[in-house]
């Protein structure tokens, strides 16, 4: 017996969306293994530069070992984008398969089902945001770490060994990959990224808690009443992160300045 049009939809969307999660986890997979081989590909590029400083092989391994620190940040950058598309594509799987096995029940579920249903669901949206939380945490203190380690390194490289001409280059690309790791955690805003989710994720915690134990602002509420605030709210924290997702997302304005003649410019 072939399935209902509206059922064989779902599926198709089904099966969509599981394609393209299989996608990401390709290229996820991809760039954690691409990360290894550049960081070694930057070594060796470190010690090429002692021997090649006086040959015509020394730009290429300068540049070739800037091209490697742009490669890499390039790779984190979209690491981190596949990581949020993931996030997305499986609550998008989520919902599509809860329609399709409402569909197939023969239930059109009641607003207040739904509502319950939703709230069932919270904790999960919750565990995500402090995943995601931990992810951005995490990069920003390993981003923060090279840049401290790096800082010393150098200083010591060019107090210590300053004659040495092997140090003072290695000095440079270190100085480099501090300014590139600086960089990289400044323009993507790992530290906002993270303090945002955290946020958002201890305020629908609150609501879940407030609405479970009759609490705060549910106390005096019949069921369908704080069922219904609560979704309410959810959905007002939801719409207060994606606000703050679209203003992080946007490329910080380095220049901010408007040219009013020749030579002269101004803040706008």
């Amino acid at each position: 017996m072939p399935a209902p049009p509206e059922v064989a939809e779902l599926d198709e969307d089904i099966e969509r969306v599981g394609h393209e999660i299989k996608k990401i986890l390709l290229l996820r997979r991809t760039l954690a293994l691409s990360i290894p081989p550049l960081l070694g590909l930057l070594i060796f590029l470190i010690l090429l530069v002692p021997i090649f400083k006086d040959g015509s092989l020394f730009g290429f391994t300068l540049y070739g070992g800037i091209g490697v620190l742009i490669a890499g940040g390039v790779a984190i950058g979209r690491r981190l984008e596949a990581d949020d598309e993931l996030f997305r594509l499986r609550n998008q799987e989520k919902r599509l398969i809860w329609d399709r096995r409402e569909l197939l029940s023969g239930r059109a579920p009641s607003r207040v089902r739904l509502h319950a249903r939703y709230k069932e669901h919270v904790s999960d949206l919750i565990d995500d945001l402090r995943l995601r939380s931990r992810r951005y945490k995490r990069m920003y203190n390993l981003l923060q770490v090279i840049v401290i380690v790096g800082s010393i390194s150098a200083s010591t490289l060019t107090g210590v060994l300053g004659p040495i001409a092997w140090a003072r280059w290695s000095a440079v690309i270190v100085t480099l990959g501090v300014g590139v790791s600086a960089g990289l955690s400044a323009f993507f805003k790992l530290r906002e990224r993270s303090t945002s989710l955290q946020q958002c994720a201890e305020e629908m915690a609150q609501n879940y808690c407030a609405v479970e134990l009759r609490i705060g602002e549910y106390s005096e509420l019949r069921d369908e009443e704080a069922l219904r605030k609560f979704v309410a709210n959810i959905e007002r924290l939801r719409a207060q992160q994606s606000e703050r997702d679209i203003q992080l997302d946007q490329a910080p304005d380095l220049t901010n300045w408007i040219r009013l003649d020749a030579g002269e410019f101004r803040r706008s």
